[in-house]
């Protein structure tokens, strides 16, 4: 574990869309002996965000040349016991920093919803990560954290009640935009991804179970929630990770399934599965694909402060134990996904910068719910989102 930084948190990619909602998140809630700075590769852009946010004195500035050579990127890391990467696409720019945490010893954490990236991250570094006791966490933010802990916190209700879940199901409902950032990733996914970067289990253990698993593609209905149902554009991500934290927590759970899609009215889910398929369309082919990313892939492009502010978001999980009992848990906020992804992200790198000793595992490529588990899920509570057992 770092010990002795003069950074408890770095924030790579202060100055993006994203990043800037993380600082934010970090003024408005974080403690206030909190120990942190801003990175990137762009000086002025990180003081014009050091002026819009009207940072203090207090949170230095930490600035990588364009080219950033290892060795600036060590100087960088070196400074902090967390570093929380916000800049993405993640696959082909975020490769430096972790090497960079790796060699520094610094724990790394970020908003990826990239499996091929966190692939990479697994078989390059879990290895090494578990030795020196060193957490990389990708997937921190909206993608995968509320998949991650809602299933992590019925797993747990159903323990503390005798029970083993045998699957899980999460659907979403929510009002919210799409960033420039978000766009850019998925363009650049559709265009890299491997066929083993889709599979169900790629995040997992090769020795750990792999039970069947169907995709959730097509406008249907849940007699448990007694809503309709649709696919989810961010499914692949979130199941993949969910999947890899049951394998990371082993015994019955390892054996445990989750799937995952939309859930609300019919008019709602027909819509969304509409546009899931007209998405998917559009990434596959090239050329609607470039006009997609030219017309709205935009840097530092996102929904408006007032889009924001009327966002919302709720996601139900139901569990089907192994008895044939159906329990259900539940997460909602008032706040659009990328105002979540902050309040995610900073409250995983805060849990791990100063409660690393309450934490569940203490190094290799993790995922939100193993890596933090019960301290994020009061952290989160604590800082407004409600999650609660039905």
């Amino acid at each position: 574990m770092p010990s002795g930084r003069k950074f408890d948190i770095i924030v790579w990619g202060a100055n993006g869309y994203t990043g800037k909602l993380v600082c934010q998140h970090i003024l408005d809630f974080g403690p206030k002996d909190l120990s942190w700075a801003v990175a990137g590769r762009d000086s002025q852009k990180l003081e014009g965000c050091r002026g819009e946010l009207k940072l203090p004195d207090s949170v230095a500035t930490l600035v990588c040349d364009h080219d950033c050579s290892d060795d600036q990127l060590d100087r960088i890391c070196e400074q902090g016991t967390v570093l929380l990467a916000c800049a993405g696409p993640f696959f082909p720019i975020g490769k430096g920093i972790v090497a960079s945490c790796m060699r520094t010893g610094t724990h790394y954490l970020d908003i990826t919803g990239e499996s091929q990236f966190v692939r990479w991250m697994i078989e390059t570094y879990d290895a090494e990560a578990k030795e020196r006791n060193v957490c990389l966490v990708p997937s921190c933010g909206f993608d995968a954290v509320i998949s991650d802990i809602g299933n992590f916190v019925l797993h747990e209700h159903a323990r503390t009640m005798g029970l083993e879940l045998q699957h899980v199901d999460g659907y979403y409902e929510m009002c919210s935009g799409l960033s420039g950032g978000s766009i850019r990733t998925m363009c650049h996914f559709a265009r890299t991804a491997q066929a083993k970067d889709l599979a169900p289990y790629a995040l997992n253990p090769a020795s750990t179970p792999k039970p069947d698993v169907w995709h959730r593609w097509l406008l249907g209905f849940e007699p448990n929630l007694m809503h309709f149902t649709a696919p989810f554009i961010m499914s692949g991500i979130d199941q993949m990770i969910v999947r890899r934290s049951n394998a990371l927590t082993g015994g019955n759970i390892a054996r445990a399934t989750y799937r995952e899609g939309s859930f609300g009215g019919f008019f709602y889910c027909l819509f969304t599965t509409i546009f899931f398929w007209v998405m998917n369309v559009v990434l596959l082919i090239p050329p609607l694909r470039g006009m997609l990313e030219t017309a709205f892939g935009h840097e530092n492009c996102g929904p408006s402060e007032n889009c924001r502010k009327k966002g919302c978001f709720m996601a139900k999980f139901v569990g089907h134990a192994t008895n044939g009992r159906i329990l259900k848990s539940r997460i909602s906020a008032a706040h659009d996904t990328y105002s979540v992804t902050a309040q995610c992200a900073v409250e995983c790198a805060i849990a791990l910068a100063t409660m690393y000793t309450e934490l569940p595992m203490k190094g290799g490529v993790l995922t939100p719910a193993t890596a933090f588990g019960n301290v994020l899920v009061r952290r989160l509570r604590n800082s407004g989102m409600e999650i609660r057992v039905e």
